[in-house]
């Protein structure tokens, strides 16, 4: 027979898949600002292209990394380890709202940065090489 899912249940996989969305996320968030930003600023500081040209192109992805690592993703694990007494979500949500402000500027320049990355692939054989070497080990 069918057994119907509860509404309990059906909070807590909404709440789940949650988590795990937030957590790979959260690892490509990292990816875009420890591995692809960190690299491109190392080159940029060697002399091989602007370092304001990599800070263009990343905005405030460190700020929204910080964001997700240190503050929604632990918020959410807690809450899934206490689920059964603290069975919601939405006042972690709620709590956090205004911190995704900080997607405003990030989405503004979003097409500015990838013409930028469109110009500096084709300009630099450096840029362009980092930017692959990175993609084929982590993506």
């Amino acid at each position: 027979t069918e057994t119907k899912e509860t509404n309990e249940e059906k909070c807590y996989k909404i709440a789940n898949e949650l988590l795990h969305t937030e957590r790979a996320y959260v690892s490509r968030l990292a990816l875009l600002d420890q591995v692809f930003y960190c690299k491109l600023m190392d080159e940029a500081n060697r002399g091989s292209f602007p370092a304001e040209v990599v800070n263009k192109i990343f905005s405030n992805i460190s700020s929204i990394n910080q964001f997700h690592s240190q503050f929604l993703l632990p918020e959410l694990e807690k809450r899934m380890q206490e689920w059964d007494t603290n069975p919601r979500i939405s006042d972690i949500l709620q709590k956090l709202a205004p911190f995704l402000k900080m997607y405003g500027e990030y989405v503004k320049n979003f097409d500015n940065a990838m013409e930028l990355v469109k110009t500096w692939t084709e300009r630099s054989p450096c840029f362009k090489s980092i930017i692959q070497d990175i993609q084929v080990i982590h993506v």
